[in-house]
């Protein structure tokens, strides 16, 4: 006999049709789910519209997209713009790659898309703002100033860009309430710092007012809406107005050394950072750059009473106990986090390197263990461990152990309850949607000959030389 309870799925009640959408993650499932009929499809469609890939040649379809659907605009939320760039070795600034540019402008940046939050920009390469043709087509303040259209966007991110500095410029001041900006494994062209004064380098000339880095649009540090920030390179901090740094609550460098004021080599673009930073700061993850042998890093952040998480990388730093020595008295600071060298989450720990005279132990970490204990255990509330989860990393739980009687013994015993292994994903931004997968499985190297050339981010730069101008990607 047949169940005549039996209710077919394309008949529940579209509540429930849309309650069942809300927890589909993934784009080939929520495109199945669309198929199924009518009344699916229509709940599934806000889902599928939510992510925009755009690339040159798909700007047509996209904007009979717009005119097909008109509602469409109300569903988009995050848009990656990727490839917009030469190929084989060809001109970034030629007519035709303009003209895209500009089409793009037209498309996307004409207001009518209000609820896009996020908009990440992959593998590109902007108009150089130096060249004639690209000065005579108005297309940096035309097309690009442009953005102060897009009310509802908080984040932008460039990844593996080249832009030239007018044209960051222009965009960076014209998005009326960023919040989030990312620049990750890209390059700048042009003169960082646009001011024509031969001040000499003195501190006076580093406190965020007075000079050159306050002339980029922003001046009023009330009018800054920028919280979060994340660079793979401290030089590029010369890229925002001083009196903006000052307003960050999170920031992330993946490129700093900290040298003293009095070292020869110590660079200006640190400087600007460290002296800038504001007392809102909350979350400051530092990446230290290797030190000479009679190099040592130095700082204060006594001007930073709000700062309450600090994260210092790699763990196996020479400065790292130095450093953590002149923050032990900071009364405010509740968290201090260091991820962990992959090597000691493998199933398998290597084999430790042999005691000295030989080479040094990469594993020895009793300096910085004993810089962690001097802290106040009433002011520092936990000491958390990170590392990211592969198929050849053990589980937290073998990590903690091994962390706890190999390499920090004396921490686990005198702050147990505070000790923290935990594991966290590849944080954003450093990785878009999809990129990195498409790429191995093409065999692409762009990626890597980038990262020979990131050479030049690693050079400290005084106050009035420019960023050396890098190859074409292409």
């Amino acid at each position: 006999m047949a169940n005549t309870n039996f209710r077919p799925v394309v008949d529940f009640p579209s509540e429930l049709i849309f309650n069942i959408v809300d927890f589909l993650q993934d784009r080939a499932t929520l495109r199945a789910a669309s198929l199924v009929n009518n009344h699916w499809h229509y709940a599934v469609r806000p889902h599928l519209y939510q992510i925009i890939r755009l690339r040159p040649y798909t700007l047509a379809r996209f904007a009979q997209l717009l005119r097909d659907l008109p509602t469409v605009v109300y569903w988009i939320r995050y848009i990656e713009v990727f490839e917009f760039r030469p190929w084989e070795g060809g001109d970034p600034n030629s007519e035709s790659l303009l003209r895209k540019w500009e089409e793009f402008g037209r498309i996307v940046l004409s207001g009518q898309l209000k609820k896009v939050h996020k908009m990440v920009f992959c593998d590109c390469m902007f108009p150089n703002a130096d060249v004639e043709s690209v000065q005579r087509s108005g297309i940096i303040k035309g097309t690009f100033g442009q953005f102060r259209n897009m009310d509802a966007l908080s984040i932008l991110t460039f990844e593996e860009v080249e832009i030239h500095v007018e044209c960051f410029r222009t965009v960076y001041n014209a998005i009326p309430n960023l919040k989030k900006l990312d620049f990750v494994r890209s390059f700048t062209e042009g003169d960082l710092d646009d001011s024509d004064s031969d001040s000499s380098d003195d501190e006076s000339t580093l406190v965020g007012s007075g000079d050159g880095f306050n002339r980029h649009g922003k001046d009023d540090v009330s009018s800054c809406t920028l919280i979060q920030l994340s660079l793979s390179s401290v030089l590029y901090i010369d890229l925002l107005p001083a009196s903006h740094i000052a307003s960050l609550r999170f920031i992330d460098i993946d490129k700093i050394s900290l040298l003293p004021w009095s070292s020869p080599s110590s660079s200006y673009s640190s400087m600007i950072f460290m002296r800038n930073l504001g007392p809102q700061l909350h979350t400051l993850k530092l990446n230290l750059l290797p030190a000479a042998e009679d190099e040592y890093y130095t700082w204060n952040l006594s001007h930073c009473p709000n700062l309450r998480v600090l994260e210092l990388r790699p763990l196996t730093h020479d400065c790292l106990s130095g450093l953590l020595d002149a923050v032990n008295s900071h009364q405010y600071l509740h968290t201090l986090q260091f991820p962990l060298p992959f090597d000691l989450t493998l199933h398998t720990l290597p084999p430790l390197p042999p005691l000295p005279p030989s080479p040094p132990d990469l594993y020895d970490f009793t300096p910085v263990e004993t810089s962690i204990l001097d802290f106040d255990p009433h002011v520092l509330h936990n000491v958390v461990f990170t590392y990211m989860p592969t198929p050849e990393t053990a589980s937290t739980e073998v990590v903690k152990q091994r962390i706890v009687e190999t390499f920090f013994p004396e921490l686990a015993v005198m702050i147990p309850e505070k000790l923290v292994v935990k594991a966290v994903p590849k944080p954003e931004p450093f990785v878009t949607s999809y990129t990195t997968v498409r790429k191995k499985a093409r065999g692409w190297t762009k990626f890597e000959r980038m990262r020979e050339r990131e050479g030049l981010a690693d050079r400290s730069v005084d106050k009035h030389r420019s960023v050396d101008k890098p190859r074409s990607m292409a």
